[in-house]
């Protein structure tokens, strides 16, 4: 089962637009429901094949994390559904479409009871917009019943700490030196070592040091390809990264060559 973005054409001038949700996928992944059917457990071998090492955000090369998958899903399994009603996976980028109202029940949207409201890029210590990642429904464009539903919302999260869960650090954010990891070097790791043996938390930054320091002497050809490839196909580090580094590979791997 699964929950479009839009139930309509998003033609506004306001962010997600129609365009904007083909680039991010046609459905929804923050519900997605799943059944013992017979197709099943293809697709979703199918899917975890695709996410170990394609579920990033590079929306120029047709991906979108897990989401953007599961566009073609209804065309693998004869059993999909696509849930058309507007009182589920109700959020910013369809509640511009959607009315939203509270009376003595609850909460309505189109005239009857919400099934469930996406609170995605909310910050509940901030209820000034509804979302990070829009910027529709901030201020005075707060309707009551949405501020109403939003203020709900923080206190159950707040009361359950969230604060202090913020500011616990991310698991896998670091080596195990303890040094950060930075996106390039997961994106390196992701398209050109995965079949680096051993722990990459404390195998993969002495690859990165060799290149990236002095240590080139000690840097094998194979190693310096894989880094040139990856430096050409980074946009950002093509803007980025020094231009002397990218010499210096060039110079070191023609000698070793």
């Amino acid at each position: 089962m699964l929950t479009p973005h839009l139930l309509a054409p998003a033609e506004g001038s306001s962010e997600p637009d129609d365009v904007g949700i083909m680039r991010a996928g046609i459905y929804n992944l923050g519900f997605l429901g799943v059944g013992a059917t017979t197709e099943t457990p293809a697709i979703l071998n199918w899917w975890a094949r695709r996410l170990r090492y394609q579920c990033v955000n590079e929306q120029q090369q047709g991906l979108f994390v897990d989401q953007k998958f599961m566009d073609l899903v209804p065309g693998f399994a004869s059993a999909a559904c696509i849930m058309r009603d507007p009182r589920f996976n109700v959020a910013y980028w369809n509640l511009a479409q959607r009315s939203l109202a509270k009376d003595q029940t609850g909460w309505l949207v189109d005239g009857k009871p919400l099934g469930f409201f996406h609170f995605s890029g909310i910050d509940p210590a901030n209820l000034t917009r509804l979302s990070k990642h829009s910027s529709a429904f901030r201020g005075d464009a707060i309707a009551a019943p949405l501020q109403a539903l939003m203020q709900h919302y923080a206190e159950q999260v707040l009361a359950n700490g969230f604060r202090d869960l913020r500011s616990y650090p991310y698991s896998y954010g670091h080596f195990i030196s303890g040094n950060p990891i930075p996106a390039q070097a997961r994106r390196l790791f992701r398209t050109q070592y995965e079949d680096l043996d051993g722990d990459p938390f404390a195998t993969f930054e002495p690859v990165l040091q060799r290149v990236e320091t002095s240590q080139m002497t000690q840097t094998s050809a194979e190693e310096l390809n894989r880094h040139l490839e990856d430096i050409y196909a980074s946009t950002s580090w093509r803007i980025t990264r020094p231009l002397r580094m990218i010499k210096q590979l060039f110079k070191q791997q023609r000698s070793m060559n």
